[in-house]
């Protein structure tokens, strides 16, 4: 099972990238386009009561740019006070995605002076699918990853917006509640015994990461020392891209000086590491895309460069994910956007044969969660609560800034669970979100 890189020129030329620039319909927040804008997301459009409206998807992006969970991310990781480094947010550009009748699937609101927010255009999905604190979401600068994490999303909320009588679980009701009203920390309840029973008693963030402050690619400064194919250099390879960014988090071993390595552009000292990532590996080198196999990956690791024997290659779970990344432990995650079956024999005799293709490897280096509370018999002897816990996110490092593709402006915090979502499975096998055959390399430490 190889792992290819796509060259850029290659990638504009495919069709998921074509895709999602056609499918994407940019809104310009002005006082001239305001009303275009409005026609543009409900022209001849009877929405249902579960689809967001643009004004909806402004208030919940602009609610989510001042809550804790946004703000403080940094603030935390430095240890500076909210109060300093609080940044008030306007909204800019918002991209919209539209369904099969025209109505939004997604919105992608841009903030000024930065950061931005995909929200769902449906609220029988959870309000907030990823966001960036410090990026914004550029449409000529679209990595392969993220268009086909768009398109995915996309198509599974066309799927919910397709059944009419969908059970909504409460927990999305309540997130749609929450985002739409002010951030408790910033405005909290001050009479617990005002508070009806069942009320919501705050929410707090759990938060590890992200650990990761490469932003490596796979080109230029990166595969200085890779033998030419044609005249031109190939690329390293997302697999040893991948694996070079957690051993530089790790600065294991000892062979290499990673003071020489800087954290965002390539260096003879970095070009020296994946290349010697690239022999370990048995990478196969094409000007189209350089793959290997991952189980040489996780053999490398403990064989070529003295990583634990703990390193495992397992099925994705992300639990596990967590755990290892609360111990400061980057994870190798890897996937299939292609899956597709043939047979072949008759009869008793069939074969079928599972096809995986076109697989990426990246860096995943954080995740967060909401911890919900809820405050019963509030005021009284028989007060208790009860937590509930909103979905992961995940940080991904995709490994794609030195290939032009400018995916510094789209790593990011995004929902895990892109192959289910509220019990209905989309996995038809032509979806994209390297989503089939998902498995990760766990246990990476000296």
């Amino acid at each position: 099972m190889n792992f290819y890189t796509t060259n850029l020129y290659y990638v504009m030329k495919t069709q998921p990238k074509q895709l999602i620039y056609l499918l994407f319909i940019i809104v310009l927040f002005s006082c001239q386009k305001e009303e275009i804008a409005l026609e543009l997301c409900h022209n001849s459009l009877n929405p249902s009561s579960d689809d967001v409206s643009l004004d909806l998807a402004s208030e919940v992006a602009l609610n989510f740019s001042n809550k804790a969970k946004f703000q403080n991310q940094n603030n935390k990781l430095k240890g500076s006070s909210s109060e300093t480094n609080f940044i008030d947010r306007e909204i800019g550009d918002v991209l919209v995605a539209p369904s099969e009748d025209g109505s939004p699937a997604l919105y992608i609101i841009n903030f000024n002076p930065k950061g931005y927010v995909i929200i769902s255009g449906t609220q029988k999905e959870s309000p907030i699918l990823g966001y960036s604190e410090n990026s914004t979401f550029r449409l000529d600068s679209i990595p392969i990853t993220i268009a086909f994490w768009i398109a995915d999303r996309m198509d599974k909320i066309q799927v919910l917006k397709n059944i009419d009588d969908l059970f909504i679980p409460d927990n999305i009701e309540y997130e749609w509640s929450y985002q739409r009203a002010p951030d408790p920390e910033l405005d909290p309840i001050t009479d617990p015994e005002e508070l009806p029973e069942g009320m919501p008693g705050g929410v707090t963030l759990e938060q590890k990461g992200p650990l990761l402050e490469t932003t490596w690619g796979q080109w230029w400064g990166y595969n200085t020392y890779l033998d030419p194919i044609n005249g031109e250099l190939p690329p390293t390879g997302c697999v040893a891209t991948a694996m070079a960014q957690v051993m530089k988090f790790h600065e294991h071993p000892s062979t290499y000086d990673w003071s020489l390595m800087p954290n965002t552009y390539g260096t003879n000292e970095t070009a020296l590491l994946m290349y010697d990532i690239g022999d370990a590996v048995d990478m196969t080198y094409n000007l189209n895309g350089s793959g290997a196999d991952m189980v040489d990956a996780k053999n490398a690791l403990v064989n070529d460069f003295g990583y634990s024997t703990s390193v495992n290659y397992i099925n994705f779970n992300v639990n596990t994910v967590a755990i290892e990344l609360s111990h400061n432990r980057p994870v190798i995650m890897d996937g299939y956007h292609t899956y597709y079956t043939t047979s072949s024999g008759w009869w008793i005799f069939e074969q079928t044969t599972h096809h995986y293709e076109d697989g990426h490897a990246w860096v995943c280096d954080g995740y967060k969660r909401n911890k919900y509370c809820t405050i019963y018999n509030a005021g009284k002897l028989n007060e208790y609560r009860e937590y509930d816990y909103g979905p992961y996110y995940l940080h991904m490092n995709w490994g794609w800034s030195g290939s032009g593709m400018g995916s510094i402006d789209n790593n990011g915090w995004f929902k895990y669970d892109d192959w289910e979502i509220n019990g209905v499975s989309t996995s038809d096998g032509t979806h994209y979100n390297f989503q089939h055959k998902k498995k990760c390399i766990i246990g990476i430490k000296p």
